[in-house]
């Protein structure tokens, strides 16, 4: 009786394995987290998008004001030019180019004000936008270590049912027919066939036994089932 419920437990705890491992294959948990990742990549790649965009657009809009600006500069210079080689004594003339002159220096200093506004948006965003980049790289790692890991657990896994399902084979071979078809039916009814007890109770329906099936335990003549859900039960080593 021992030999048997040895091999008994051996084949219960095999089960065990192969429900944990299918567990694994089922659980969806991991793509759940891929998805979310990815969402989460996806969104902070569309940030930086708009970053980089706003970065190219201020870098537009400086290379359009300093070319203003070279406009407004040479126009400065030609009207310089007139003032101090063309008016002769004409003082209405001069008055007149001296104020153009003045708008153009005004001009000039609003367009270098503006472009500064400019440079310091973008090396606001460029900040924003590396920023951005070493979260997209660290996101994109997760994401790969994570369907790494992810993988690995689900080839573990379906190699452990592998596994277990020939040892349990060869040991259902060395159990008598009438044995194993109650064991199959303890299982497909219960879950489990075979549990152990624990300070007289027994660890299927967590129900206390008696003192006589807590006997025949200690005898060890017979296999001994639990009077209350039916399982094959046995003590521990405690």
């Amino acid at each position: 009786m021992k030999y048997n419920l040895e091999k008994l437990i051996k084949i219960e705890k095999n089960y065990n394995k192969v429900r944990e491992s299918n567990k694994i294959l089922k659980d969806g948990s991991h793509m759940y987290l891929l998805r979310k990742m990815k969402k989460e990549f996806e969104e902070a790649k569309n940030i930086y998008l708009e970053k980089k965009a706003k970065i190219e657009e201020m870098e537009s809009k400086c290379i359009k004001i300093n070319k203003n600006i070279d406009l407004e500069k040479e126009e400065q210079k030609q009207s310089e030019y007139k003032l101090y080689n063309e008016c002769g004594s004409n003082f209405g003339m001069m008055a007149k180019l001296e104020e153009q002159i003045e708008k153009h220096k005004s001009k000039i200093i609003e367009m270098e004000n503006e472009c500064i506004e400019f440079l310091e948006k973008e090396e606001e965003f460029k900040k924003e936008k590396e920023k951005l980049r070493q979260q997209l790289l660290k996101v994109k790692e997760d994401f790969y270590n994570c369907k790494e890991d992810a993988s690995k657990k689900i080839t573990k896994a379906k190699q452990e049912i592998v596994n277990v399902q020939r040892e349990v084979d060869k040991l259902e071979l060395e159990i008598p027919k009438e044995i194993l078809e109650k064991l199959n039916l303890l299982r497909n009814e219960k879950g489990s066939a075979v549990v152990e007890v624990k300070k007289g109770v027994c660890m299927g329906c967590k129900i206390k036994i008696s003192l006589i099936t807590l006997n025949k335990l200690n005898n060890s003549k017979e296999i001994v089932c639990c009077e209350n859900c039916g399982r094959i039960i046995y003590l521990g080593e405690s």
